[in-house]
């Protein structure tokens, strides 16, 4: 049904290709995992979270600018 990038983007963020895809579960999402990976959460591993949060934010704006 969708590219496999757009499949990528997709699994990055935990969302399911066959699922509902809304605005609104793309949104909230986005904020759990940045929220996951955030270097102040997770202070012992500064560079594999900033890594992850920013891999999350580029999987955001890919899925919702295509």
């Amino acid at each position: 049904m969708y590219n496999k990038k757009f499949e990528e983007n997709l699994k990055v963020l935990g969302l399911n290709p066959s699922g509902e895809l809304t605005l609104q579960t793309i949104k909230k999402t986005h904020r759990a995992k940045a929220k996951e990976f955030h270097p102040d959460k997770n202070p012992g591993k500064d560079t594999t979270a900033y890594k992850c949060r920013k891999r999350i934010l580029r999987c955001q704006s890919r899925i919702l600018f295509i």
